[in-house]
């Protein structure tokens, strides 16, 4: 069977809630406005960055989509496919909430379950972490604070880009001297869940985060027919999956023989 580390690889889109237009907070000029024009001008730019930044912070901004590829379970996950009028916080929520009940990742009281703690990775995961706690808090579903309360994750970025070593080096950089697979060579994190999370998931793979997994899965190329009762077979589907929605070419590619396949066998 393969074994793979309790590894949730992530990727999420927020969005402002339309509740929250009318809170501002009370801003000061800086004091290196002098006049009353400067000052104005400095208040109103604040207020226009804080209105344009609510989207990513917790109870001003919510999570407008969800995709994620559990590696212990196998699973592709996108909230888009959830059923009509479910929150994608609340449906993600349950889905943790599910493990948790099988005591698989922790027990109630926080502590750990038998296949130990679970690690989540993605483009600014500790904000994501904490939609999710707060999120869930505010829809009463119990989540331990273990799995997102100061929780050690460590972010797609980081993981490429180590400060200070790395400061201003752009991704772009990184991305392309890994010869990571993305839309185009303007790609910006946060606009797309489901690229966000292929992207993840070939950095997991190319920095051997998680041997296992890595060592099961050539993201770089297309993927073999696995051998039976491995537990690959699911893994393998699992990313598939996850490849179409992000508009891999090669899944693309892959795709279309197969069709071309079916048709021949049906002729």
């Amino acid at each position: 069977m393969l074994k793979t580390s309790n590894l949730i690889i992530v990727g999420y889109e927020t969005e402002a809630r339309s509740d929250t237009n009318e809170f501002v907070p009370e801003f000061e000029a800086d004091k290196s406005c002098k006049t009353p024009e400067a000052k104005a001008k400095n208040i109103t730019a604040k207020i226009t960055n804080w209105q344009g930044t609510r989207a990513d912070r917790p109870w001003m901004g919510q999570l407008k989509r969800i995709v994620a590829l559990d590696t212990l379970r196998t699973v592709f996950l996108d909230s888009d496919d959830c059923q009509a009028g479910d929150i994608p916080v609340d449906w993600f929520a349950n889905y943790l909430r599910s493990m948790i009940a099988d005591e698989k990742w922790y027990d109630r009281d926080g502590n750990l379950g038998e296949d130990g703690p679970v690690r989540m990775v993605g483009f600014n995961i500790r904000r994501f972490v904490k939609f999710v706690g707060l999120g869930a808090a505010e829809a009463r579903l119990y989540l331990p604070h273990s799995l997102w309360y100061g929780a050690d994750y460590r972010g797609t970025e980081e993981m490429l880009l180590p400060k200070p070593e790395c400061t201003g080096v752009p991704l772009s950089v990184a991305l392309n001297r890994l010869q990571i697979r993305r839309p185009d060579a303007c790609y910006q994190y946060g606009n797309d869940a489901a690229v966000d999370c292929f992207v993840t998931l070939q950095v997991v793979s190319k920095l051997s985060l998680f041997p296992e997994f890595t060592k099961h899965l050539d993201i770089g190329s297309p993927f073999r027919q696995p051998c039976p009762g491995t537990g690959y077979a699911k893994l393998v589907t699992a990313v598939n999956k996850l490849r179409v929605a992000a508009g891999d070419k090669v899944a693309a590619r892959l795709n279309k023989k197969k069709k071309k396949k079916k048709r021949v066998a049906t002729a």
